[in-house]
């Protein structure tokens, strides 16, 4: 239950699969005209060569998939194909105190609605080296940087795109490829929004509340008692709707549907606390955390603030 009110005011492992948060990150709120929305992937390909171990000994592929999410409805409610464009480059990281290398030139790209492409470690080369006569090295780890104006795309009310990082690696050994050691890591790319000349970006902030001495330990004085979770937006612009994450440790893990936030508005939830907990909430028997937005589902101007431990005296 939930009311609301406003105040005013890559590890390898055995034949392992790691993934992580594999959501769409668009906000659902209008872009500000000028605005430019920026993602910065990581990348790291090829096999590096001792004495150059930059990382673990291995083999390492990155796939930097991209995706146009922008299906329009017009007048007829039929679905309306926009088009998306957008810049791509690729930066390479070398080691403090090496001579830098430039960014690759600027690729301009265009996705049509519900469509997707990915940046390999073969296109991400033909960034940094057009020339095929140029060598290029063994092992590369870098940024490859997309960008969306919205002054490149005045049709299209929201300038972001699905953009999600797919990194596998196969560890070497002195004996040569492990083959059955695999790890393959999925990573969404958070965007950044950078505001055009004269233009002000209002992004909600979203964080779980805490009582006047800081604690998130709130309980109803019921039997049996409820952990109160209030979830507030901070920040400047509204919040869509998210999802809210309570974890008992091992004993349970409660997802909650947090409705749409203005800026100010907050909503309040009483979660059932596990019996195993009633006696050490917070405990190392059992750790509770309040997640805000697990999901992914909402850009904000500040993420590190989402999450919450709850200890109880």
């Amino acid at each position: 239950m939930f009311s609301m009110r406003n105040e005013g005011v890559m590890t390898f492992c055995r034949t392992s699969v790691v993934i992580a948060f594999l959501f769409g990150l668009t906000s659902g709120f209008a872009q500000a005209e000028g605005q430019v929305v920026q993602y910065s992937a990581k990348f790291l390909c090829g096999v590096p060569l001792p004495p150059d171990h930059q990382v673990s000994p291995g083999i390492y592929n990155t796939s930097i998939n991209i995706h146009n999410p922008n299906l329009q409805r017009s007048a007829s409610a039929s679905l309306v194909s926009v088009p998306i464009a957008f810049k791509k480059k690729a930066v390479i990281s070398l080691a403090e105190g090496t001579t830098p290398l430039p960014p690759s030139e600027f690729m301009n790209d265009t996705l049509n609605a519900d469509f997707a492409e990915e940046v390999d470690c073969d296109i991400i080369r033909h960034l940094l080296f057009p020339n095929p006569q140029s060598p290029s090295p063994q092992f590369m780890e870098g940024f490859v940087v997309i960008l969306v104006s919205a002054v490149d795309n005045p049709r299209v009310p929201i300038n972001e795109l699905d953009v999600v990082g797919v990194y596998t690696g196969q560890p070497l050994s002195s004996a040569g490829v492990t083959p059955n050691q695999v790890s393959l890591e999925i990573v969404p790319i958070t965007p950044r929004f950078i505001a055009g000349p004269g233009t002000a970006v209002d992004l909600p902030d979203l964080v779980p509340l805490s009582d006047s001495n800081g604690s998130f330990c709130r309980i109803t004085d019921s039997k049996p008692p409820k952990l109160i979770v209030t979830i507030k937006n901070q920040g400047t612009g509204p919040a869509g709707a998210s999802t809210t994450e309570v974890s008992f440790g091992v004993f349970r893990k409660v997802s909650l549907p947090t409705p749409a936030l203005t800026s100010g508005a907050f909503v309040d939830f009483l979660v059932d606390v596990p019996r195993n907990c009633l006696l050490g909430l917070g405990s190392r028997f059992c750790p509770t955390k309040i997640a805000v937005d697990s999901l992914q589902q909402v850009t904000e101007s500040n993420k590190a603030n989402n999450i919450a431990a709850v200890k109880c005296p």
